[in-house]
């Protein structure tokens, strides 16, 4: 990762839950950069935990935000009870 001078890392955590208020397991969250300057810059993506739980580093510094967008999950239970990812049935 690139740092910029001034800037340190920060730790951003949250948890997702869906429309009936149980966590998200598997949900996709987009995370962009904005800067106080109007520009922006995709950052990439992560995916929640079976809790739903999610956790991405990023630099803090004066006019820079940024933008998490949440996606619903790709797979309607990604996870097999032991927090590994299942794996395809043939």
């Amino acid at each position: 990762m690139r740092m910029y001078k001034g800037s340190i890392l920060v730790l951003l955590t949250g948890t997702v839950y869906d429309a009936t208020g149980e966590p998200a397991a598997g949900a996709v969250i987009k995370i962009d950069r904005w800067c106080s300057l109007g520009t922006s810059n995709h950052m990439g993506y992560v995916v929640t935990d079976q809790f739903g739980e999610f956790s991405v580093r990023v630099e803090k510094y004066p006019g820079v935000y940024y933008r998490l967008t949440v996606f619903d999950p790709l797979l309607s239970d990604p996870y097999d009870g032991t927090g590994r990812i299942k794996e395809e049935e043939e």
